[in-house]
């Protein structure tokens, strides 16, 4: 699918002004892994790094970062808020990583269908590359969705504020393991507003099937339901990887 089909300029935006706290969160867990296992200095690299609000945190406390999102206007606020890091424009798939000791894609970024070889089967390749190109002792962060993320959730949301109104339509097939969701976004624009519209499509991975597929890859597992002591939304589960 074509990139620019993804996460435009408005929610793009959207997405970094309102949207940023769990990145935040992930990089307060990620620094407190690193620092306890008295890793000061390397490169960090963010799969899936949107608008950089992680790279700009881990970045401030000496490390260096590098990132690639699917997303050119993300990429492009990213390369403004932190640019000292090395962003590229892309999929994760593609995406030639290098040494390194730490690898995130915070965010469901292995859920997402914007590229559709984001599929279960193809999780093992993609485990196995950032084990190779991460050093001994480095880790792996990251969240998924699971099935049933919809349970108990209203299947329309609306989000209102000064400066823009957001409807959410979400629709969960579990026979496919599969979640839509359409993102109408009306931005304020003066006396009117700009109306925008994107369909996320998302597989949906069982906590065990991935534990299952980083152990294959190598990796010590953790999982947790919290980042940065707060706790993650019900069916959002994170992982801690560490390359033995």
């Amino acid at each position: 699918m074509p990139m620019s089909l993804y996460y435009q300029s408005p929610l793009a935006r959207v997405h970094d002004q309102s949207y940023g706290q769990h990145a935040r969160l992930a990089a307060q867990e990620l620094l407190s892994l690193l620092q306890k296992r008295s890793f000061h200095r390397g490169l960090v690299v963010g799969l899936g790094c949107g608008s950089g609000i992680l790279e700009e945190l881990v970045s401030r406390d000496g490390y260096e970062v590098a990132g690639v999102d699917y997303s050119e206007p993300l990429i492009a606020i990213a390369r403004q808020r932190c640019p000292q890091g090395q962003f590229t424009v892309g999929s994760v798939m593609d995406f030639d990583i290098p040494p390194c000791l730490a690898v995130t894609a915070i965010g469901e970024v292995l859920n997402y269908q914007f590229d559709e070889r984001h599929r279960l089967e193809n999780l093992l390749p993609l485990f196995q590359r950032i084990y190779q190109s991460l050093q001994p002792g480095g880790l792996l962060l990251f969240d998924v969705i699971e099935p049933g993320i919809t349970d108990g959730v209203p299947p329309v949301r609306l989000l209102e504020n000064e400066e823009w109104d957001m409807m959410l339509n979400f629709s969960e097939n579990p026979e496919a393991a599969t979640l839509q969701r359409e993102i109408t976004l009306f931005v304020r624009e003066g006396e009117l507003y700009r109306k925008s519209k994107e369909v996320h499509r998302l597989n949906l991975y069982a906590r065990a099937e991935v534990q299952q597929l980083l152990e294959a890859a190598g990796f010590a597992v953790a999982l947790t339901d919290r980042f940065g002591g707060q706790a993650l939304r019900n069916h959002n589960i994170g992982f801690i990887a560490e390359k033995l």
